[in-house]
């Protein structure tokens, strides 16, 4: 009897090691889909986010370049073909990020078929409004806080920015007319 159970007893550990061992696979192979799951999912968002912030934002491809290529956008396409056509062209970056911003906008309807002279240091929106035909308007002096305005007051006031006296103060005309006389000499006007 304990020839029996000595062989039943390393029949039993056998199977404990076997179970341990296929355990041990078993929570591995687990732990290793989930690690792939979770890195899909990030790798998503990433995509995702990279995707939703080129959409909304404003870059050009390449803005130090000063290349210049001619895209010809014919009549009746969609914004799916202009987005190829200008991506085909290597002027923008991402063809799908220019399809967005042209359905998003509603600019399929303005698109305006022609030839165009286009770069790679164009944002995104410069494109859409070259090839909508839109017109910034530009003001002639659009910077109030460098207006000059004049103002008599029957007195002669100096600005300490233009004759670099850094006091802030009125200068004195170097002339010595109305100031006394010469101040180096010391004489007084007489």
């Amino acid at each position: 009897m304990a020839k029996r159970r000595k062989k039943k007893s390393k029949i039993d550990g056998y199977k404990m090691a076997e179970r341990g061992l296929g355990g041990f696979i078993y929570y591995g192979a687990e732990l290793l889909i989930d690690i792939v799951i979770i890195f899909i999912l990030i790798r998503g968002f990433s995509v995702s986010f990279k995707f939703s912030y080129d959409v909304f934002s404003d870059k050009a491809k390449n803005p130090a370049t000063r290349k210049t290529v001619v895209v010809e956008i014919p009549k009746d396409s969609s914004a799916t073909e202009i987005s190829e056509i200008i991506y085909d062209a290597g002027v923008i970056e991402n063809k799908y990020v220019m399809m967005a911003k042209l359905k998003i906008g509603g600019y399929g309807k303005d698109v305006k078929p022609g030839t165009y002279g286009m770069s790679a240091a164009m944002k995104y929106n410069e494109i859409i409004e070259l090839i909508c035909g839109y017109k910034k308007e530009e003001e002639e002096d659009t910077d109030d806080a460098n207006d000059k305005i004049k103002v008599d007051t029957g007195n002669d006031v100096y600005d300490a920015g233009e004759t670099g006296d850094e006091s802030g103060g009125e200068d004195v005309p170097e002339d010595g007319g109305e100031d006394g006389g010469d101040t180096d000499t010391g004489e007084g006007g007489e």
